[in-house]
């Protein structure tokens, strides 16, 4: 027996080898369309035609993979549209650096949906104490400028006074499912206190 084909789905289909020749239409399918990507979907309806006595023609054939192709071009263009629009979705939706409070320690990570962080750290969203709009590098620069209470190599810190007044001073509050809405001038200043706090260290 011939190797079978496989579909898009991994399930096993026959290729035109392994369908009874009892028509000519077979060769002319073989002959013509052997390494056409739309051949396995084809070669069932072919086959399912045949097994139901209905007279194949080629024309019939051509007309198949005509729109094997326009549905397989339908396809790619859906999909495309479907990562452009995620690209999209995620060029819009804002960074936020947190700070995740559990017990006499503070968690600064950067993430897309604080909320949904601090659930899968098993916290609730009352645990958060504050997020900055900004990009994963601010982050960074958090680790390190609180390098000095952080615990091992995590992200977790201690909760000194001066991480939690530093956190109500510069973060904006999250609330439910959002961060307040602050003005440009208080966003500014929250920047300006905070290059001011990492300039003033010794």
């Amino acid at each position: 027996m011939r190797e079978a084909y496989k579909n898009e789905k991994g399930k096993l289909v026959p290729s035109p080898n392994m369908i009874v020749r009892k028509e000519p239409i077979i060769d002319y399918l073989i002959d013509n369309y052997s390494d056409h990507a739309g051949l396995p979907t084809v070669a069932l309806k072919i086959k399912d035609m045949l097994d139901r006595n209905i007279k194949v023609t080629p024309e019939m054939v051509d007309y198949l993979f005509e729109e094997a192709l326009k549905e397989r071009v339908t396809q790619n263009i859906a999909q495309r549209k479907q990562m452009r629009a995620k690209l999209q979705e995620n060029r819009k939706s804002p960074g936020y650096t947190y700070f995740i409070q559990n017990g006499n320690t503070i968690k600064i990570g950067f993430s897309r949906n604080p909320k949904a962080r601090a659930e899968s750290l098993s916290l609730r969203e009352a645990n958060i104490l504050g997020v900055i709009e900004s990009g994963q590098q601010f982050e960074r620069i958090m680790h390190d400028n609180w390098s000095h209470i952080r615990i091992g190599n995590t992200e977790w810190f201690e909760a000194t006074p001066e991480l939690l007044d530093f956190i109500e001073s510069t973060a904006m509050k999250w609330h439910y499912r959002h961060p307040s809405r602050r003005s440009t001038q208080s966003i500014s200043q929250a920047y300006l206190n905070l290059a001011n706090k990492i300039a003033s260290k010794p």
